[in-house]
C-alpha cells in the first residue's frame, strides 16, 4: 500500500475499550473531536520500521530511559518493550500487571505518575 496508494486512509480498527479499564476515560477519548479512527500507510509502515530498528539498535542506547507498559495492552505488545530493555544497557522497564494501553489513564495511573516523577527526580539529582 505504501507504493500503490500512500495517501489512502482507512479505519484503524482500534477497539477503544482496550485503551483503559476506566469507562469515563474511554468515553473522553471517544468524544475528543481531535481524535479520528483513520490510519494510512505513510504512518503505519514507518512506525513499524522504527520499532524494529529500535529493538535491533537498543544496545547503542547511552542515555537513561524509562519504559512503562501494561501486560494487558492489546494495542502494543509489552514483550517488545521487554526485548528492547534486554538489549539497552541504560533502560529500565516497569510492567503494570493487567494494565491497558494508556497507563496514565488506566487504573494504576497514580502509581504510574509517581513512578515517572521519581524517575525524573533520580535523573535530575544524578
Amino acid at each position: 500500500m505504501l507504493k500503490i496508494a500512500p495517501s489512502i486512509n482507512m479505519p484503524n480498527g482500534l477497539d477503544t475499550q482496550m485503551l483503559s479499564r476506566i469507562p469515563m476515560e474511554v468515553k473522553k477519548y471517544e468524544k475528543d473531536p481531535l481524535i479520528h479512527d483513520k490510519i494510512g500507510p505513510r504512518y503505519t509502515f514507518p512506525v513499524m520500521d522504527a520499532g524494529e530498528w529500535a529493538v535491533a539498535n537498543a544496545h547503542l542506547l547511552r542515555l537513561p530511559m524509562l519504559l512503562i507498559h501494561g501486560t494487558g495492552d492489546k494495542i502494543t505488545n509489552h514483550k517488545a518493550s521487554m526485548a528492547f530493555v534486554e538489549e539497552a544497557p541504560t533502560a529500565r522497564l516497569q510492567l503494570f500487571e493487567g494494565g491497558y494501553h494508556e497507563l496514565h489513564n488506566d487504573l494504576p495511573r497514580e502509581e504510574v505518575t509517581e513512578l515517572i516523577n521519581e524517575w525524573i527526580q533520580d535523573q535530575i539529582s544524578y
